[in-house]
C-alpha cells in the first residue's frame, strides 16, 4: 500500500509505579512510528495484540517492560489502542521488552490480550439450581469483572449450571456447555448462537471497497485481504464481491487480522479474513 498518513494512538496504564513525579500512572503516547497486529481468533484470550512502539523514553521503556514477561495478574500493565481515533483494543500486557540493538529507534515490543488481568481474579464457583438462562448466568459472571454483554440471539438454557475458575473460564465452560459462540473484546462480551452472527451488520468488500487482489478458497471458505475496516469481526458477516469464479456471495468472518502501521512508508493498513460459507464446526 502507498503511503498515507495514518494515526495510532497508545494509552499505558502502570499498576505499580508512576510515569512523572507528579505521580500519573496514565501515560498517552500518539503521532509516532509504531506497527501492530491485532487478532481476533476466539477463544478465552479473546482479542490479540503485537505491537512495536517507538518514540519511548528509556525511562518509560523500563516502567513497562520491568523484565519481559509479565504473568502476575496483580501487576500486569494495561493499555488501550485506537487507530484513526477509534478503540480497537483494551487488555493487559503479558510480555513487554525494549530491543535497544536498534538504537537510536529504538521498540518497545508488546504483546497483550484482552482477557489477561481477568484471567487472574480469583473467583468463587458460579452454581445455580434449577434452570437457568445462558444470558443470565454469563451476564452474572461478566458483572463480576466490569464487563457487559451483547447478546444477539442466544435463548439457551441449562440446568443446575456449575462452573469453577477464573471468571473468564467460567464464561467459557458456561458457553461451551450451551453450544453457543462466544468473544471477548473491547470490555464486552458478544454472544450468538451457533450459524449465526454477532449483529446484523453486513460490510460490503469488493475491489471498489477496499478488497486486495482476489481472494482465495480455502477447504472451508475463503480467505481475503483488503484494506482495514473495524466493521470486519469475528461472528460477523461479510458480502463479498469479486471477479473471482463462484467466489461472490454471504460469509461468516471466522477470524481477522489487523495490519496497521503509522510513519512507514509503504507500511501496512490492512485486514486479513478467514470465513466460512456456513457454520464451520460443532464447538469441542
Amino acid at each position: 500500500m502507498t503511503y498515507k498518513k495514518r494515526a495510532l494512538k497508545f494509552e499505558f496504564t502502570l499498576k505499580d509505579g508512576e510515569f512523572d513525579e507528579s505521580g500519573n500512572n496514565i501515560l498517552t503516547i500518539d503521532n509516532i512510528k509504531a506497527e501492530i497486529e491485532i487478532g481476533a481468533y476466539g477463544g478465552i484470550t479473546g482479542t490479540t495484540l503485537e505491537a512495536r512502539v517507538y518514540g519511548l523514553s528509556i525511562d518509560n521503556m523500563a516502567l513497562l517492560s520491568y523484565k519481559g514477561i509479565q504473568l502476575n495478574g496483580a501487576k500486569q500493565n494495561m493499555m488501550k489502542v485506537w487507530a484513526d481515533d477509534r478503540p480497537v483494543f483494551f487488555g493487559s500486557i503479558t510480555n513487554c521488552f525494549a530491543d535497544l540493538n536498534q538504537m537510536p529507534d529504538a521498540p518497545l515490543i508488546i504483546s497483550a490480550f484482552s482477557t489477561g488481568f481477568d484471567q487472574s481474579i480469583t473467583a468463587a464457583p458460579f452454581s445455580k439450581e434449577g434452570v437457568a438462562s445462558v444470558n443470565e448466568i454469563i451476564t452474572t459472571i461478566a458483572a463480576s469483572i466490569g464487563y457487559t454483554v451483547v447478546n444477539n440471539g442466544v435463548l439457551a438454557k441449562l440446568e443446575n449450571p456449575y462452573f469453577e475458575g477464573n471468571p473468564i473460564s467460567q464464561i467459557q465452560q458456561c458457553a461451551h456447555a450451551a453450544g453457543i459462540e462466544i468473544d471477548f473484546r473491547l470490555g464486552a462480551i458478544y454472544i450468538w448462537p451457533q450459524g449465526g452472527s454477532i449483529d446484523d451488520t453486513i460490510p460490503l468488500i469488493s475491489p471498489q471497497h477496499g478488497l486486495i487482489g482476489y481472494p482465495v478458497f480455502s477447504n472451508y471458505g475463503i480467505n481475503l485481504q483488503c484494506q482495514y475496516s473495524d466493521l470486519i469481526l469475528r461472528g460477523r458477516k461479510i458480502q463479498l464481491e469479486t471477479s473471482l469464479p463462484n467466489g461472490s456471495g454471504v460469509y461468516t468472518v471466522q477470524s481477522a487480522v489487523h495490519h496497521l502501521s503509522t510513519w512507514t512508508e509503504g507500511g501496512p493498513w490492512s485486514t486479513i479474513v478467514w470465513a466460512s460459507i456456513g457454520q464451520l464446526t460443532v464447538r469441542q
